[in-house]
């Protein structure tokens, strides 16, 4: 599993992306200016276990330092 190590500490309103590297390399260009991203391995697709643990892990980390608002896309 690769998560990206520790956080930044985030203002209640820094915009912060996760999202698998695929998923990343396409919404980059179109993010604001001085969003935090963490990138999942790809391969975590393959085990929804896997996936949802260390997603629920990243989203709890950086919801610790910051309000979050939580948005979802389906990958093709």
């Amino acid at each position: 599993m690769m998560l990206s190590p520790g956080l930044p500490r985030l203002s209640p309103w820094t915009p912060y992306v996760i999202a698998c590297a695929a998923v990343m390399e396409e919404i980059r260009p179109y993010l604001p200016a001085g969003t935090q991203c963490c990138v999942l391995d790809f391969g975590l697709h393959a085990d929804p276990a896997r996936l949802r643990h260390a997603l629920q892990e990243t989203i709890d980390r950086a919801a610790a330092s910051a309000k979050t608002t939580d948005k979802y896309l389906l990958c093709a």
